[in-house]
């Protein structure tokens, strides 16, 4: 996914594919449980690519090395820290409702955001930074 991402011009159409893929496998798991494995092979593949275009999307819309790790560190903190509610949030839901419909739907809710904030990242273009004067990551140009 990165190597795509990083010739395109614009990664729209990838974040659109992605979101697809989680919808296709996430609709299959509640309308065809049957085929469980099919519809999560392809909820796997869209979220494994999902999280390499995030960070390739961190990386291409910075303009220097230093923004990219600022940028990287604040969206993978916030990231992580909600990943980190996820099971207890599932496991909550499970026990609440004796199933698993509630989960995912809860995860079919999330892909809207998720679409929203990818988008609005793979559009082209360079973030613009303005730097404080007195910031040790950027010294003052001689």
């Amino acid at each position: 996914m990165p190597v795509v991402a990083a010739r395109m011009r614009d990664q729209r159409p990838l974040v659109l594919g992605v979101a697809a893929l989680m919808v296709i496998g996430l609709g299959g798991l509640l309308l065809a449980p049957r085929a469980g494995w099919v519809w999560t092979t392809i909820f796997g593949i869209a979220t494994g690519s999902a999280f390499p275009l995030a960070l390739t999307l961190l990386n291409l819309r910075s303009p220097d090395a230093a923004t990219t790790a600022r940028l990287s560190g604040m969206a993978q903190s916030g990231g992580y820290l909600l990943a980190a509610s996820g099971p207890l949030t599932f496991g909550l839901l499970h026990t609440l409702t004796g199933g698993w419909h509630a989960s995912i739907w809860l995860l079919l809710l999330l892909v809207v955001p998720e679409l929203v904030c990818g988008l609005v990242a793979a559009r082209p273009g360079v973030l613009q930074v303005h730097r404080a004067a007195k910031d040790p990551m950027y010294p003052a140009p001689t």
